[in-house]
């Protein structure tokens, strides 16, 4: 009898004084919700609610915080953690702060040339695994869906900002993750981001879905940008853009492998491409693919593929595009940029269903390169049903002479320009092997250019 009375008493003891201490669990289950406000946060935009924010983040292992509708939440950085929900309510802000203290350097342990411009997010997550950035959908809405009534708002608080007009790494981004596995971002709109906006670096497996970007007032906000990851799906995004739209990136040797993006929209980059590979461009690219996109409008090319720091870019299509208001359709370089060790290659692009119209005379250029007597061409580019129409004013009295061989320099179509191309559709160099099938470029009235224009081609194909 005495025995099984201390029996009870030792089981009793531990369970009465974990109820006084009122320690928290250390791990909750998948259904735990932490409403941010329950945290301390505020919530009226004035108040800084970092630390009650990221109270809760730490607080809700295997669960889901919550920034509720109808508030504003003013925030530094916040760091996400593994297995947890993000989720901003349709209504809610999460707006960052406009001082630069705010946001930490973010020193991810990793070697990549980007990390020299991305320092700073709003948003951050590194080493995690299944997370969900959600602006609070439940029933996969559309792009047309994803606004500031029907789902959560992440505003960089970027626009008239003087603490950020400086060098990319004193600027936030958005939303950061790198080194991470299963990454979701949906649902969402991101607006006035300091710096690039939705920015993806040495992940695999992630998912962008049904986001909108609006981001344009300032120097090089990029809208999303994927940078040295593998298996990436971006579908029914909508960006607006002041620098590159969508953009794939590699600064290491890592390289960016099949990625898809699809179903979306470029509604603007004000001053440079709507779809783009490089220009950062160390590692491999390929299985890599852009199905049903419509652009609206872009400064530079409504496609670009660019290896100018030792990339081979292998595998890349572009499929059911269309486009209109673009410097160039297509801008396909390969180089050896000022400072790189190598050169890379570039070979079997295909460009399928492509219909559009550019609004300036540049035409577009396909260049491989020649270094120090070498030649390194592009090779197997394929276009089939392919129709462009020259929209510029056909102002040209003369043909101008081929462009000079590029020399290192930032590339981008500005490169060739003015004067312009002296083809008014394409100008290729250094290609062996490109065949163009049932496609034709359009010129404008009175243009004295021929359609292509060829420098050292070999296997075309018309």
């Amino acid at each position: 009898m005495p025995k099984k009375i201390v029996l009870v008493v030792l089981l009793v003891m531990p369970l009465a004084s974990l109820g006084k201490a009122k320690a928290r669990p250390a791990r909750q289950p998948a259904s735990l919700t932490c409403n941010a406000l329950d945290f301390g946060a505020v919530g009226d935009g004035i108040v800084k609610d970092t630390q009650a924010i990221q109270n809760a983040i730490d607080h809700c292992s295997n669960g889901t915080v919550v920034l509720p509708s109808g508030k504003t939440f003013l925030s530094g950085t916040l760091f996400l953690k593994s297995e947890v929900s993000f989720r901003i309510e349709p209504g809610a802000v999460l707006r960052g702060s406009r001082e630069t203290s705010d946001y930490r350097d973010l020193r991810p342990d990793t070697k990549n040339s980007q990390l020299k411009n991305c320092r700073k997010a709003l948003l951050y997550a590194v080493n995690v695994k299944n997370i969900v950035i959600d602006g609070g959908q439940s029933l996969n809405p559309t792009v047309d869906d994803v606004n500031e009534k029907n789902s959560g708002t992440i505003d960089g608080n970027g626009i008239d900002n003087p603490n950020w007009n400086g060098s990319e790494k004193t600027r936030p981004m958005a939303i950061f993750v790198a080194l991470s596995e299963n990454v979701t971002i949906q649902h969402v709109q991101v607006v006035n981001a300091g710096m690039w906006s939705v920015v993806g670096l040495e992940n695999s497996n992630m998912l962008i879905e049904s986001v909108k970007v609006d981001s344009h007032s300032g120097p090089t906000r990029d809208g999303i940008d994927i940078v040295d990851c593998s298996n990436v799906t971006i579908q029914n995004v909508w960006v607006n853009s002041e620098d590159d739209s969508i953009c794939l990136k590699s600064g290491s040797t890592k390289g960016v492998h099949n990625v898809t993006v699809k179903n979306s929209t470029v509604a603007g980059s004000g001053v440079a491409n709507a779809l783009k590979l490089g220009t950062a461009s160390s590692g491999s690219f390929d299985g890599i693919r852009f199905v049903g996109i419509h652009i609206e409008s872009a400064k530079q090319a409504a496609m670009a593929v660019e290896s100018v720091d030792g990339a081979a870019i292998h595998g890349v299509t572009f499929k059911d595009i269309q486009f209109k208001n673009v410097g160039s359709a297509f801008f396909i370089l390969l180089g050896q940029r000022k400072g790189a060790r190598k050169i890379g290659s570039i070979k079997n692009v295909f460009f399928q269903n492509i219909a559009g119209s550019t609004n300036l005379n540049w035409g577009s250029v396909i260049s491989g390169a020649q270094i120090a007597g070498s030649k390194f061409p592009v090779s197997n580019i394929d276009f089939q049903d392919v129709s462009i129409v020259n929209q510029s004013l056909g102002d040209l009295k003369t043909i101008p002479a081929n462009p000079a061989e590029y020399s290192g320099d930032y590339p981008d179509p500005r490169l060739y320009g003015p004067p312009p191309l002296p083809a008014f559709g394409i100008f290729l160099r250094h290609v062996d092997g490109i065949s163009f099938r049932a496609s034709r470029i359009a010129k404008a009235p009175n243009d004295p250019r021929q359609e292509v224009i060829t420098d050292d081609v070999r296997g075309l194909t018309r």
